[in-house]
């Protein structure tokens, strides 16, 4: 567990080395510095480390959201194509026959 955990920080470390950010060539500019979509990503990664991990150490944690996708898969389809439903009993029916 260890292993992987310093494994992680050092790929985390050597992408940081390898997207710096971009220095403003225009001066002095208001705001935040912008940065590459990759940049933000090792960002992200880096600052929710603990829940990108939580697979390792939590075996009921999938390691993917893939399940919960594909159980609102079915009603966003619907919604999609008829927009709503016709009734209260109509919309119980659907939930019915997809649980």
């Amino acid at each position: 567990m260890r292993n992987f955990r310093k494994r992680y920080q050092a790929i985390i470390e050597e992408d940081y080395l390898e997207s710096p950010l971009v220095p403003s060539t225009t001066g002095i500019r208001r705001g935040r510095e912008k940065k590459t979509k990759p940049r933000n990503l090792l960002e992200r990664l880096d600052r929710h480390r603990s829940q990108v991990q939580t697979f390792l150490t939590d075996f009921n944690v999938p390691f993917d959201n893939n399940q919960a996708e594909r159980d609102i898969g079915m009603m966003k389809l619907q919604q999609k194509i008829s927009g709503l439903f016709r009734s209260e009993d109509a919309a119980q029916a659907f939930c019915r026959i997809r649980s």
